[in-house]
């Protein structure tokens, strides 16, 4: 299993590279455990609890969206004053967190993120 998180963390770590705006990323079990992350020093003490987080308000946004009919969730994105959370599937067990400086590129940022969901979520079957 240790193969697989040092494969995932250096997918995480060129993930931040392709984009100046990616301030952050990390893996976390949809029961909310961490498995991988790339936040920096800063934010590395807060990895469980934001993992815990992560899981919590994907699984309230998918009820959200299935209650009011809008299909299969696609992502969660949190906008605060000095940058975004972007949260989303990666894998059947699995969640993207990526913390984003600005909304310059998200258009960019979605597509690399599906990307790296889908080869997450190879690794991790």
């Amino acid at each position: 299993m240790s193969n697989h998180i040092e494969e995932i963390l250096t997918l995480l770590k060129n993930f931040e590279a392709e984009n100046e705006d990616i301030l952050g990323s990390t893996v976390v079990s949809i029961q909310g455990l961490p498995i991988c992350s790339s936040f920096g020093e800063k934010n590395e003490s807060k990895e469980g609890v934001v993992a815990a987080m992560v899981a919590a308000i994907l699984s309230v946004a998918e009820r959200a969206s299935t209650e009011l009919e809008k299909g299969k969730l696609r992502r969660v994105l949190l906008e605060g004053e000095d940058g975004l959370i972007i949260i989303q599937q990666a894998g059947a067990h699995s969640l993207l967190c990526v913390l984003v400086g600005s909304d310059r590129q998200l258009g960019l940022i979605f597509v690399l993120m599906k990307s790296l969901a889908e080869r997450i979520s190879k690794i991790l079957e």
